[in-house]
């Protein structure tokens, strides 16, 4: 769920205005989950209430959320395990069509939010993990890009890696952190992948030293 959740709160917003998503990951489909219809900064998203929204939740400055109700907007006969074809494709076809959100149902104000580790500071340095790793094997941290320059190291499994701006300012084979496109800390591995060179994974302790929280 949080892979899902990071990805949507990547590329909802570079959409224009007016674009609707349907995003489904599900795995409490057939349950009492609600079924939301968010609009967020003009665009519209139809997701399950599991915190796959949570990104862009955080991320958007207006934001409306109703729970999806109205069975005028679903298919007539609803399975249990395929709620993406009957109740989501359909209201999101609705909403493209510029069906008013309000007529989906009633306003949400406590919609289902994914926790995320903390950054936090210790001693002289700022202490993250890492939260994702990507089919190159980078490792992709919580820690903001803001917190490290080049004259700063990332320190990972009893490793100092230097920070470069790009991949290819260090050789083949050798360790290094970039600020990535999310403006986040990755540790990354020149041709090779980092998880396998460090042994590490999802929940892998990261520091920055003698750098504090901006």
């Amino acid at each position: 769920m949080e892979a899902a959740s990071r990805a949507l709160s990547r590329y909802w917003n570079r959409y224009p205005a007016g674009t609707t998503h349907a995003v489904i990951v599900d795995p409490g489909v057939g349950t009492k989950r609600r079924a939301l219809a968010v609009e967020a900064d003009r665009r519209f998203i139809v997701a399950p209430d599991n915190g796959l929204l949570s990104g862009v939740l955080k991320a958007a400055r207006q934001v409306r959320i109703v729970s999806i109700e109205n069975s005028d907007f679903m298919l007539p006969d609803r399975s249990s395990t395929f709620h993406g074809r009957d109740v989501f494709a359909p209201v999101a076809a609705f909403l493209a069509r510029g069906v008013h959100l309000g007529r989906l149902g009633p306003p949400v104000r406590d919609p289902v939010w994914l926790m995320k580790p903390d950054v936090v500071e210790e001693g002289e340095g700022v202490v993250g993990q890492v939260v994702s790793l990507d089919r190159f094997g980078n490792l992709l941290t919580n820690l903001p890009g803001t917190s490290v320059d080049e004259d700063s190291g990332v320190e990972i499994e009893g490793r100092t890696i230097p920070v470069v701006r790009t991949y290819s300012d260090v050789p083949t084979g050798s360790l290094a952190a970039v600020v990535n496109s999310d403006g986040c800390v990755e540790v990354a591995a020149r041709d090779t992948s980092a998880a396998e060179l460090l042994n590490a994974e999802v929940g892998t302790r990261v520091r920055i030293p003698l750098i504090r929280i901006p």
